[in-house]
């Protein structure tokens, strides 16, 4: 009874991409008289933001529920390994390589999924970054998620209307590969552009070695009570990208409570808002209005970030990027470690114009160099080529990275900028607010430009860049380590020792109001240059 359920008609599906909303129509086909047809159906919730209707060879009670709960059980795993929900590109991209499997290894498959009548997946979203997405997944792994990663680019049914003698309807398959051959031709030719995609906030950006993990956190604030605190409470795991600003795992101040780490570092660039650190080493800090702290976790460091919300009569709008850069095996048990850098002393570059404004955090421009990580970081070796910039750009302005060294890999994101798409330019390719790029090995300069008019918005472009680290990744939420079994001594380790215990009261630690600007390391306090020290 399953493999004739199996092998009924496939289920044709046509979806529409608007500017916040996918539409989604499919035929209910009911594959058997014995199936009850108020059970049957091909549509399916995923996640409260994700939905998809399942098409193909498949049949109602098979291949699609078996797919469905599958897919269900990953968004919830990442959810709670994570704290947020799932992004749709990687949801989709697992669906894929989940598939593939199936197909290539029968004992894996659950009962009554067939492995030549693989269903294909259109997964769709309401709202993703104010956008929303429409995505195609099947068995073809790597083809299913190029195919994925640019339709995700552009509308499904942008093509031109069919010529009289085509058919008037084309299958969903049809349209996305239309459109993903367009996107090819167009956006990949050959140009210093080796791939282009979509980033949201709060979602974690596709990233390359040296670099695991890089997010914008943009929170619009209100102003806090007496207290410091937001006027709603969170929900311990709110990364809502539709809400103004969002509670993280905080209660009442918004934040991330103490939490550990282990083989890597934490880079943490601000713009606006204020951030209130401490960890198990008894460290403590308050940064924030472009300061940055640079953190070697190394052995083990367990520490919080909370970001209180200290004006009262005046919005605390938050602004960051925290990037996480592997360390290599020979550094990954270092003491843990952390430097701040001030913002009266990171250096800048302007263009003669004054149109472009280039934020050094890490690297050289224009022979101005960076501030010094901590000294086991890989971005404390020159050779290694590890550049964090931040260009922002009015209208008009223009600015030519350097080339890479040999071996570098470089992406470029553009986190803020004017709505209208083609503003801001890459090597000559238009991209849209919120994109990304990488460039290919080997590109030599390349121009970033802001080619709005008067009047429009400023561009924000975030570029990170380094030699990867060649050595292999294993990552579990918070530890980064090379092998299986150096993630499992790293929990072990932390159940056992805490990485040194936390010494506060309170899981989420914040200063008074009035406290300005600090660092205490090893019990010594240090200040931003001219600033005087308020210990209220």
């Amino acid at each position: 009874y399953a493999f004739k359920a199996i092998t009924n008609a496939g289920i044709t599906a046509v979806a529409v991409r608007g500017k916040d909303s996918v539409v989604v129509v499919t035929q209910k086909k009911v594959p058997d008289k014995l199936l009850d047809p108020s059970t049957v159906t091909h549509l399916f919730h995923l996640t409260p933001a994700i939905g998809c209707v399942m098409t193909g060879l498949i049949g109602a009670t098979t291949d699609a529920r078996a797919q469905v709960s599958r897919i269900r059980m990953e968004a919830a795993e990442w959810r709670y390994k994570y704290g947020y929900d799932i992004p749709i590109h990687m949801l989709a991209k697992r669906v894929a390589n989940i598939n593939q499997v199936y197909t290539q290894h029968a004992a894996m498959r659950p009962l009554g999924v067939s492995a030549r009548h693989q269903p294909r997946i259109l997964v769709a979203t309401a709202v993703v970054a104010a956008a929303a997405a429409l995505l195609l997944s099947d068995f073809q792994g790597f083809r299913s998620a190029a195919v994925t990663r640019l339709a995700s680019l552009v509308p499904i049914v942008s093509s031109p209307p069919p010529p009289p003698s085509s058919p008037l309807l084309k299958t969903t398959e049809q349209l996305v590969e239309a459109s993903a051959s367009e996107q090819l031709s167009t956006a990949m030719a050959a140009s210093a552009i080796l791939k282009r995609g979509r980033i949201s906030v709060p979602a974690p950006f596709e990233t390359q070695s040296p670099f695991l993990f890089c997010v914008y956190h943009k929170d619009m604030f209100p102003p806090g009570n007496e207290k410091m605190e937001a006027p709603k409470r969170g929900n311990g795991a709110d990364f809502n990208p539709a809400a103004p600003y969002r509670m993280y795992h905080g209660d009442r101040i918004p934040g991330f409570p103490q939490h550990p780490h282990r083989g890597f570092e934490t880079f943490t660039c601000t713009m606006e808002g204020t951030v209130d650190h401490t960890d198990s080493l008894g460290c403590a800090g308050r940064y924030g209005q472009g300061d940055a702290q640079w953190m070697t976790a190394g052995s083990g460091i367990v520490h919080g970030e909370m970001f209180p919300l200290v004006n009262q009569d005046k919005n605390n709008t938050l602004r960051l990027f925290q990037i996480w850069l592997n360390l290599p095996k020979k550094s990954k048990m270092v003491p843990a470690a952390q430097v701040m850098h001030w913002a009266e002393e990171i250096p800048h570059h302007v263009t003669p114009d004054g149109k472009v404004d280039v934020t050094i955090w890490a690297g050289e421009v224009e022979g101005k160099r960076a501030l010094a990580p901590n000294p086991n970081s890989w971005a404390a070796d020159p050779e290694n080529d590890v550049t964090v910039l931040l260009l922002t750009m009015k209208p008009g302005g223009s600015f030519t990275l350097p080339p890479a060294r040999s071996g570098s890999l470089r992406s470029l994101y553009v986190v803020e900028g004017p709505e209208r798409a083609s503003s801001v330019r890459v090597a000559g390719e238009a991209l849209s607010t919120m994109s990304f790029v990488t460039l290919r090995e080997g590109a030599a300069e390349v121009a970033v430009e802001h080619a709005g008019g008067e009047g429009e918005a400023e561009a924000m472009v975030l570029l990170l860049q380094g030699r990867p680290i060649p050595e292999p990744v294993k990552q579990y939420g918070p530890f980064v380590m090379n092998t299986e079994q150096e993630i499992m001594q790293a929990f072990a380790d932390y159940r056992r020792t805490q990485f040194g215990g936390w010494p506060w009261d309170e899981d989420a630690v914040v200063f008074p109001r009035t406290k300005g600007r600090f660092l205490t390391v090893r019990g010594v306090t240090q200040y931003p240059p001219g600033a005087k020290p308020v210990d209220a």
